[in-house]
């Protein structure tokens, strides 16, 4: 074919790095899916004007992002079939809560930060 162009992909020096974490509810499994949003976190505050990137859990709980070595990114909401969470308390307007559930990616293959192991009864109902 003319004008025809390959492109080739090679998946094996892929850059980013599998971020794994868990909802739970009181220590227990969900037993159900739910979603999980995240947002970055620059110079030391959550980028509230960037897109929040969300995922599906498995019915376990478990979740996973792909994301570059270096980037900071926190946990900012999770929906469930009962409820809508945030982590921030919405009394107060305030987005530091979120930097509880922050997490700097390494050069790690695989991680499994512990500030990703998400307790919804601790969360705040959103408003």
């Amino acid at each position: 074919m003319a004008g025809a162009t390959t492109v080739n992909v090679d998946f094996a020096t892929r850059e980013t790095r599998k971020v794994s974490g868990s909802v739970r509810s009181r220590d227990d499994t969900l037993d159900e899916r739910a979603w999980v949003a995240i947002l970055p976190v620059v110079n030391g505050d959550v980028d509230a004007t960037a897109e929040k990137r969300w995922v599906q859990t498995m019915t376990d709980g478990s979740f996973s992002f792909e994301l570059l070595p270096g980037e900071s990114w926190t946990i900012t909401d999770v929906t469930t079939s009962s409820g809508y969470y945030t982590t921030d308390d919405p009394a107060t307007g305030d987005d530091n809560e979120a930097l509880g559930f922050a997490y700097e990616v390494n050069a790690g293959a695989i991680q499994l930060p512990d500030t990703w192991n998400v307790d919804v009864s601790r969360l705040y109902p959103a408003q």
